[in-house]
């Protein structure tokens, strides 16, 4: 049960941290060079 929980906050983490790359990337892409 504690696991699953630990999976879920991994999973979380894991979800946010990609979301942040992304939005990084995004705005990369946004800049003129």
């Amino acid at each position: 049960m504690a696991k699953d929980k630990e999976n879920k906050k991994a999973k979380k983490n894991e979800d946010r941290e990609k979301k942040a790359r992304k939005q990084r990337t995004d705005e990369k892409e946004i800049e003129p060079m």
